[in-house]
């Protein structure tokens, strides 16, 4: 004789294969954004864009601080070569 089953043992068990089955790509129907959601995903495109300009604002102050870093070193040894220059024309 079959064993008798209750109904929250049946529906608890019960899986059915749609529900697992992955829709096809073209078949899906896209929902509409409500306002809000629209709303967060521009401000979420605004930052990512807010972000990738400091990004290349920063990567160019300091390409500005090395340049300019070059330039003062360059000047250093320049004055110590003319400090030395005038040093040895003036001793002879």
């Amino acid at each position: 004789m079959p064993k008798r089953v209750s109904n929250d043992q049946k529906w608890s068990n019960w899986k059915p294969k749609f529900v697992h089955s992955k829709k096809h790509p073209a078949l899906a129907v896209e929902k509409m954004k409500r306002p809000f959601e629209r709303v967060t995903d521009s401000k979420l495109e605004i930052a990512e864009l807010q972000k990738k300009i400091l990004e290349e604002e920063l990567l160019n102050k300091r390409k500005q601080w090395a340049f300019e870093e070059e330039e003062r070193e360059h000047k250093r040894e320049m004055w110590a070569l003319e400090k030395k220059y005038f040093l040895n024309k003036f001793d002879k």
